[in-house]
Formats: structure tokens, sequence, C-alpha cells
């Protein structure tokens, strides 16, 4: 393979941003999908705080390791509470945005590190309704539609 995973992964550490987001982006186009990528990306932004928002917005190509999930948290709860700085905004989103891809049974087995924030309980109850639509029958979801689209019309 042309591509090496991890060339790519050593690359999250170099000290040009431009060199960092093109690695990022590189993995999320060869290996969206991959475990033991997440813990590599988080470091990147953790070295790189205040230019990692194409790191952070690779996160939910990637599924996490059941110890990444606390990284993620301790990552989430780092960012600062006010949510008018664009950077804290979008980096909380693509956060959001990892969690709510990551296999539900991850966020199941740390449930109890989601439920002490109001925002990521929220987050857990999201992806927990997510859970629960992927698991219905065609049959009824096909209903569901039908009687949205009626009472809208």
């Amino acid at each position: 393979m042309l591509v090496q995973k991890e060339k790519l992964i050593s690359l999250l550490n170099h000290k040009d941003s431009r060199v960092r987001g093109a690695a990022v982006r590189s993995l999320d186009r060869f290996f969206a999908g991959c475990s033991g990528i997440t813990r590599h990306v988080i470091t990147a932004i953790d070295r790189n705080p205040d230019d990692c928002l194409s790191q952070a917005a690779a996160l939910q190509y990637f599924v996490p390791d059941e110890e990444d999930i606390p990284e993620i948290v301790r990552l989430y709860n780092s960012i600062g509470k006010d949510l008018k700085d664009d950077k804290n905004y979008s980096l909380r989103f693509h956060l959001d945005q990892c969690l709510l891809n990551a296999p539900f049974a991850l966020l199941e087995k740390n449930k109890n590190i989601l439920c002490f924030s109001k925002d990521m309980l929220g987050l857990y109850e999201t992806a927990k309704k997510r859970e629960l639509f992927r698991m219905e029958s065609l049959e009824v979801l096909w209903g569901e539609l039908n009687n949205l689209c009626r009472y809208t019309q």
C-alpha cells in the first residue's frame, strides 16, 4: 500500500499545522472506520490546542477504542465554557459528533463517565435514541414516517 497509517500518524506530531492537517485528512480518507487512530488525534489536539480544528473534525471518522472515550470526555471538559468563542464552539461540536458516531456499546460501557455533565448526559440520551431507532424494524420505521407525513400535510 502506498499510504502507511503509521507514517501518517507520526505526521500528526509535525510542527507545521499544514502537515498535521494533510496527515489527518489522509487518515480520514484512507483509514475511515479504523480503530487505533483516535488516541493519536487526541494527542495532536492536546499538543496544538490553538490549531486543532482539522484534527477534531476528523475524529468522527475513526472508531474509538474503549480507553479513548474517557480521553474524549476529558478533552470535552477541558474546552472553555465560552461557546460564543468560535474555536470552543467548533471543537465541542466535533467532539459531540465523534461521540455520536461511536459504537453505542462503547458509550454504554462508559455511561458513568458521561453522566457527570448535563451536556454529556444529553449527548448519551441522543445516542441511545439513535440506537433504539437502528434496532427498530423497517416496517415500524416506515409506519412512523407515513404518520409524520400525514400530520404535516
